[in-house]
């Protein structure tokens, strides 16, 4: 079976060459280990969250932390008073 073992971009001019080498798979080929050998691209956005979701009969999320959804017979997402809903629905909707 043919894998990725490394990868290096490197950037002429900068110190911020990167490569990643010995990445290490499990069986279904899935990424287990990626060592970098700079860390200014690693991406650092990840919170923590803990919050509480409702799941209704359909197994539709009614709820999420704060935020709301609500369906309509088919089972669309219809409304929702979260932001990232919003920001889907201006992409999706706006974009037709």
């Amino acid at each position: 079976m043919s894998r990725l073992t490394s990868l290096t971009h490197n950037l002429a001019g900068t110190a911020n060459d990167l490569t990643i080498g010995s990445l290490a798979y499990n069986p279904a080929s899935q990424i287990t280990s990626a060592p970098r050998s700079n860390s200014v691209f690693s991406w650092t956005g990840a919170t923590a969250l803990n919050r509480n979701y409702t799941i209704n009969g359909l197994n539709q999320c009614t709820s999420a932390g704060t935020a709301t959804f609500s369906y309509d017979t088919k089972g669309n997402l219809t409304q929702s008073n979260s932001t990232l809903n919003r920001r889907w629905q201006l992409l999706c909707v706006g974009a037709q």
